[in-house]
């Protein structure tokens, strides 16, 4: 084997192969959990190359949902809102002199706000007022997100994992109306307490699973309902043959739960779907594994 520059690996018929490997969010800094993605995932995408696959690896950020209200909360009231609409005090062109351990204390700040009702009500406003595109928003959002992305480059850079793809969750927002309008259509998607779902089976997923959620009783949609459609995108869009998600095991329920939705939905017909999954590095409190020391919010006053 060593005598053989490919260690005598085997070569297989081509798959046109995606493999989301990396997954870490805008405004949060990355975590040894992080580093066993990066690291396995690009071991993963060498050997499926070397064995003769096409492959393309995206690094799916987490840039969209509830979380960017959280971070746009925590702008406003690092430049010192306290009541009315938390938008007219966010300033895009702040943030472009900031790095993303500083982003991160905004969010821990809109985040720790939103215990209160009231705030978390208006994280979720600016959440849709976001996603429905306002001008001032979509600006601030898109350079923090610059941000984030510029540093976690270096990273990736540094441990040499490779990425051919550099989307997101937000990439899929435009394919989630049309999505859940055929799954209504269709009689697949049905609902429950005012929210939306999508019952699931099969895949390892034990007698009593809950259906995959597709969007709560406000209208807001979830993680599964971009991953969703996200997997949809890559097989029509991309022409997967082959979609390969790492992840930590903390997310094989959820990830089955997709590709059972996926492939009652026939949005995975003759898609290999594969879940490579790692072990969760936790503390000696037994959770999973943080930093001991935080930066406090900027102020942007």
């Amino acid at each position: 084997m060593l005598a053989d520059p490919s260690l005598a690996a085997e070569k297989v018929e081509p798959m046109r192969t995606v493999i989301d490997f990396g997954g870490p969010n805008v405004a949060k800094a990355l975590h040894v959990g992080h580093l066993r993605s990066f690291v396995i995932g690009e071991s993963l995408r060498r050997n499926l190359l070397e064995i003769g696959h096409d492959v393309l690896s995206d690094i799916h950020l987490g840039d969209w949902g509830l979380q960017m209200g959280k971070l746009l909360l925590g702008a406003a009231l690092a430049s010192g809102w306290k009541a009315g609409d938390p938008s007219s005090f966010i300033n895009p062109q702040v943030f472009d002199a900031m790095t993303v351990e500083e982003l991160g204390a905004l969010y821990k700040s809109g985040n720790a706000a939103c215990e209160d009702e009231a705030s978390l009500a208006l994280a979720r406003k600016l959440t849709t007022k976001l996603q429905d595109g306002d001008p001032l928003l979509a600006e601030a959002w898109s350079r923090m997100r610059a941000i984030s992305l510029a540093s976690i480059s270096i990273t990736a850079e540094m441990l040499g994992a490779h990425f051919d793809l550099f989307k997101g969750e937000s990439d899929a927002h435009a394919e989630v109306a049309p999505m859940l309008n055929d799954l209504i259509t269709r009689g697949l998607a049905r609902g429950s307490d005012g929210a939306l779902v999508i019952d699931v089976s099969g895949d390892g997923l034990p007698d009593n699973v809950p259906p995959l959620l597709l969007q709560k009783n406000d209208g807001a949609s979830l993680y599964g309902t971009t991953d969703l459609a996200t997997l949809r995108q890559r097989v029509r869009d991309i022409g997967a043959q082959q979609i390969i998600y790492c992840t930590d095991d903390r997310q094989a329920l959820h990830i089955a739960s997709v590709f059972s939705a996926a492939r009652t939905a026939g949005y995975a017909d003759d898609v290999e779907l594969r879940h490579v999954t790692f072990g969760t590095v936790r503390g000696n409190d037994g959770k999973p594994f943080k930093p001991v020391t935080d930066p406090q919010p900027r102020s942007l006053t």
